[in-house]
C-alpha cells in the first residue's frame, strides 16, 4: 500500500504541474489535501481489524488468541492444527518468561532488549534498516527530478513524469515481492540479488555522469543518456522487489514477542533517522561531489551485500516459535553458521517428538491390552 500511494504522490505531483497555475497556493495546497485521503482510509480499515493471537496468548486471553488463530488460518477453533499451534505458542511465551523474569514493564522490556540472544538480533535489524536508505532509495523517491536532471532530462514536467514511471516500476517490483517471490525465493536470496542489480544500476550512473559531464551540462539524449535513464528503473526494479520490504519483515518475524514492539520502534526510529541524513545531504552531495553521489550509494550498496551475506541467515519457513533456535543465546553470528546450528535443532526436536509419540503409541497398546 505504502508503493501504491507513492506512485498517486508521484502522479498527483505531475498533474498538479501540468494543469494548476504556479500562481497562487493551489499548486501545494491539492497535493498535501489529497493526502489526507488514504490516511483517513487506513484509521477506518484499522477499526476492525483482530489483535495478534501471540499477543493475546502473551496476556493470558487463550481463547480469544484461539479464535484470532482460527480467523488467520481460516479454520475451526477445535482443529487439531489450531491446537497444536497455540499450544507452541504458549511454550514459546513460557520460555521467554522463564529467561527473563516474570516482571512486566518498560524497563524490564529495555533489559531483555538487550540481553544475550536478543541484541544479536536488534543489531542485525538496525544494519538492515540503515542500509535499505543508504543504497540510495530515499534519494530518487525525494529527489528524482534532480537525479534525472542530472542525467540529461530538463523540464519540471519531463522529470516528473520519468519520476511518475519510477514509481510504477517499484511498485510492480514490491508487488511481485510480496505476492509472489518472497516465500518461494526467501529473503537472503532477494536481498543479495536485488543488492547486485541496484548496485551496478548505480556504478552506471556514476560512470555516466563523470564521461558525460552531466552535472555541469545537459548530454546529448543519445544511446548512453536513455540508457542512465533505463538504469533509474532497472535500479528501481531491483530495490523493489528486495531491500524495499525484507527489511521490515525480517525485523517485525526475529524478534521475540514480548520486546517485539519496543524492538520494531527502536528499528523504526533509526530507519526514519538515516532517511533524514541521506535526504538532508543529497543536495549538498549533488553540488559538492556531483558523479560521486551514485558512486557513493552504489558503494554502500556493495556493503550492504557483504552485510547481508556474512550475517542475514535465512528466516523462511522458519515459525516465529523457533526463531530462538535460529538467532539463539549460544548460536553463532555468521549466517551460514547459524543456519547449520537451526537445522541441527530443528532434526533433533523433530525427533524428540517423534519419539514422544511413539511412546505415547506403546502405552496407549499396553492400556489397551
Amino acid at each position: 500500500m505504502l508503493q501504491v500511494a507513492l506512485v498517486f504522490g508521484f502522479w498527483v505531483n505531475y498533474g498538479v504541474n501540468e494543469n494548476i497555475s504556479p500562481e497562487g497556493n493551489k499548486q501545494w495546497h491539492i497535493p498535501v489535501a489529497v493526502q489526507f485521503v488514504p490516511a483517513g482510509v487506513l484509521v477506518i480499515c484499522m477499526i476492525p481489524m483482530i489483535e495478534s493471537p501471540r499477543w493475546l496468548a502473551s496476556r493470558g486471553r487463550l481463547q480469544d488468541a484461539r479464535k484470532s488463530l482460527s480467523w488467520v488460518r481460516n479454520l475451526p477453533e477445535d482443529h487439531p492444527y489450531i491446537s497444536t499451534e497455540l499450544s507452541r505458542i504458549e511454550t514459546a511465551i513460557e520460555e521467554e518468561l522463564r529467561s527473563t523474569g516474570q516482571a512486566a514493564g518498560w524497563k524490564q522490556m529495555y533489559k531483555e532488549l538487550f540481553q544475550a540472544g536478543v541484541r544479536g538480533r536488534v543489531a542485525l535489524a538496525c544494519g538492515l534498516v540503515v542500509f535499505q536508505n543508504f543504497t540510495g532509495i530515499n534519494a530518487i523517491n525525494y529527489y528524482s527530478p534532480t537525479i534525472f536532471k542530472s542525467i540529461g532530462f530538463t523540464g519540471t514536467s519531463v522529470g516528473l513524469l520519468a519520476t511518475g514511471i519510477f514509481g510504477i516500476v517499484k511498485m510492480v517490483a514490491t508487488m511481485l515481492y510480496a505476492f509472489l517471490l518472497v516465500d518461494r525465493v526467501g529473503r537472503r536470496p532477494l536481498l543479495l540479488v536485488g543488492g547486485v542489480g541496484a548496485g551496478f544500476s548505480m556504478f552506471y550512473l556514476a560512470g555516466y555522469s563523470k564521461i558525460s559531464g552531466s552535472f555541469g551540462a545537459v548530454p546529448p539524449m543519445d544511446a548512453g543518456a536513455r540508457c542512465a535513464v533505463a538504469m533509474v528503473y532497472i535500479y528501481s526494479f531491483f530495490y523493489g522487489f528486495s531491500w524495499n520490504g525484507i527489511p521490515w519483515l525480517f525485523t517485525s518475524e526475529v524478534l521475540p514477542t514480548r520486546v517485539r514492539t519496543l524492538g520494531m520502534a527502536f528499528c523504526i526510529c533509526l530507519q526514519w533517522l538515516t532517511q533524514f541524513v541521506v535526504v538532508y545531504s543529497l543536495p549538498h552531495m549533488v553540488l559538492g561531489i556531483t558523479y560521486g553521489t551514485f558512486l557513493f550509494f552504489g558503494s554502500c550498496t556493495v556493503l550492504a551485500i557483504i552485510f547481508a551475506w556474512l550475517f542475514i541467515p535465512e528466516t523462511k519457513g522458519v515459525q516465529l516459535e523457533d526463531m530462538d533456535l535460529l538467532f539463539g543465546r549460544d548460536v553463532p553470528i555468521r549466517a551460514n553458521q547459524a543456519t547449520a546450528s537451526y537445522n541441527e535443532a530443528i532434526a533433533a526436536k523433530l525427533a524428540a517428538e517423534s519419539h514422544g509419540r511413539e511412546k505415547e503409541m506403546v502405552l496407549a497398546e499396553v492400556e489397551r491390552a
